[in-house]
């Protein structure tokens, strides 16, 4: 019976004892973390004393969404890829299940701008690689010369060295230097707006680079990964599967900014301080000798103390809030390059655009000089986002190196590319609705060597028991990427709590 009483009081004692964490950026890195954190304090049973702090005065992040008439126009990202399939997986558990909105398989397609013309991307080379021959032999994208030589990656031997190399360096020489600016440059300028002859193949192809190891060719790791996706679905019973292009990307039908709302809403008793902005983070040992973090904010706004610290702030941000603490981690965020970036949406009357709209959108590639890196039919491709006699155009710059838009003022930003689609696209009309948004160092680069600086990242932190990153700057930028990371994180201050319960205070 004592020994009942004993284990009941102390279990009484784990339940009250609250650690105390504070993730600094609501974004949807933060917000992710700070969902998952509360998720696993509820599984695990074990109190937490969470805090939200944000700089600006609503939460989201890049994520943005404008609702004007009918038309629905995302500031920063449209869609989530579902092939990764941890934001379609939070958006399920957070009943937006019915909210989901795929993409429209009936205007399904993309272009490329080639010597001022656009021209389909052939079906089968979405993911950078051709795994359909017969669309691969009609494109006009390609001479004739430069499909034999992407044909060659079948005889071309694999890389013997295991050290990292740009995509650039990767792609042009399995499938030749035509292939690579054509139609792998645009594709990964519309993730990242970055150069690939600066872009890690280790940190953004990752999947590639392990079939070339594999396989000793791409085309033939390409056809062997999507056998195996067919005979998954057949031996499941679940056919859909082996046909995901319709829904490869999804939205939500009311913007994705429902998403970050329904996060904010499910945090319960957090405390969330928005308008709040961080000054630095300092360490220091408590008479236990555990770590006890201050969260020091600008102006007169105080400190928050904390046993954990989330900081999920772009890289640049965050090593000005760790430089007094750790030189040597400031350092190496400092070393991850952001390129800015813009969304420019048109909405136009349907009845007076003469030209008729193809596919989802089209991609630019930097060969061809122009301002934009993209366009996307946002009408088209999610077909409820837009009256039915309306035409939502988005047009996306930004280049790595090449930011001139940046110094354009509102005005003649409109119009050069109102100038483009007219030249490209033939309209010609006047919009009825206009939106731009502006993201300054918006986009991270993942640099040659970007995989090798996380790992020594990683390394200098566990100094520091009880601080963590997380973030696009790290393991990836679009959403699922980001929602994921934000749960490994959450993950991670558990184990990391349970390791050394001690050591955190959080259990007798």
């Amino acid at each position: 019976m004592i020994l009942q009483i004993q284990s009941f009081i102390s279990e009484q004692l784990f339940l009250t004892k609250a650690m105390k964490i504070v993730v600094v950026g609501g974004g949807i890195s933060g917000l992710s973390t700070c969902y998952f954190l509360g998720k696993l304090a509820r599984q695990n049973n074990q109190a937490i004393d969470l805090t939200l702090v944000e700089g600006e005065k609503r939460l989201g992040g890049k994520i943005t969404t404008d609702v004007s008439d009918g038309v629905i126009i995302e500031g920063g990202p449209d869609s989530f890829f579902t092939l990764k399939s941890y934001a379609l997986d939070l958006c399920k558990e957070l009943g937006l299940g019915s909210e989901l909105l795929a993409a429209n398989p009936e205007s399904r397609g993309t272009y490329i701008l080639s010597r001022g013309k656009l021209s389909k991307l052939p079906e089968g080379t979405e993911t950078g690689a051709p795994t359909r021959l017969i669309p691969f032999l009609q494109t006009d994208l390609l001479s004739f010369s430069g499909k034999i030589r992407t044909l060659m990656d079948l005889a071309i031997p694999k890389r013997k060295e295991s050290s990292d190399e740009s995509i650039g360096s990767f792609i042009g020489r399995r499938f030749g230097r035509e292939f690579l600016v054509k139609i792998v440059e645009p594709l990964y300028a519309g993730i990242f707006a970055g150069d690939v002859y600066k872009l890690s193949a280790k940190a953004v192809l990752p999947r590639l680079v392990e079939m070339e190891s594999t396989h000793g060719s791409l085309i033939r790791g390409m056809r062997h990964a999507a056998a195996v996706r067919k005979n998954n679905a057949r031996f499941s019973g679940k056919r859909e599967e082996a046909k995901s292009s319709s829904s490869t990307f999804v939205t939500l039908k009311g913007g994705l900014l429902q998403l970050a709302e329904r996060i904010s809403s499910s945090l319960g008793d957090s405390s969330i301080l928005l308008n709040t902005k961080v000054r630095e983070v300092s360490e220091s040992k408590s008479a236990q000798g555990r770590n006890q973090f201050q969260v020091i904010l600008e102006g007169n706004d105080g400190s928050i103390e904390a046993d954990v610290v989330v900081l999920s702030t772009p890289a640049y941000a965050t090593s000005k809030l760790l430089r007094r603490l750790d030189s040597a981690i400031a350092f190496l965020l400092d070393q991850i390059q952001y390129v800015s970036t813009a969304t420019v949406s048109f909405a136009f009357c349907k009845n007076e655009v003469k030209e008729s709209i193809k596919g989802h959108g089209f991609l630019v590639p930097r060969t061809e000089g122009e301002l934009i890196t993209g366009c996307t039919w946002e009408s088209s491709k999610f077909p409820g986002h837009a009256p039915l006699d309306v035409i939502l155009a988005r047009c996306y710059l930004g280049w790595f190196d090449h930011e001139e838009f940046a110094q354009l003022d509102d005005a003649t930003l409109v119009q050069k590319v109102q100038e483009f689609l007219n030249r490209v696209a033939g309209i010609s009309a006047q919009p009825i609705l206009t939106r731009i948004y502006r993201w300054n160092r918006a986009l991270p680069q993942y640099t040659v060597g970007h995989l090798d600086r996380i790992a020594s990242l990683d390394l200098l932190l566990n100094n520091h028991r009880g601080l963590f990153l997380t973030g696009a700057a790290f393991h990836g930028v679009g959403l699922p990427d980001c929602i994921h990371d934000g749960h490994l994180t959450a993950q991670k201050v558990f184990e990391t709590a349970e390791e050394s319960e001690d050591y955190f205070g959080i259990s007798e």
